[in-house]
């Protein structure tokens, strides 16, 4: 397995990206709140 550093830059970018705007513009899912959760209405999970 082959290693690679990480910047700092690059890990507060992951920690601080909201996956739920990710999905929708990138991966074309579309969510609905459900409480505290999201359900992602194609694939009927909650995340």
């Amino acid at each position: 397995m082959e290693y690679r550093k990480v910047t700092s830059e690059q890990l507060n970018r992951a920690r601080n990206a909201d996956i739920i705007e990710f999905l929708q513009s990138y991966m074309g899912f579309e969510f609905k709140p459900s409480g505290k959760y999201y359900q992602c209405k194609q694939h009927n999970i909650e995340i």
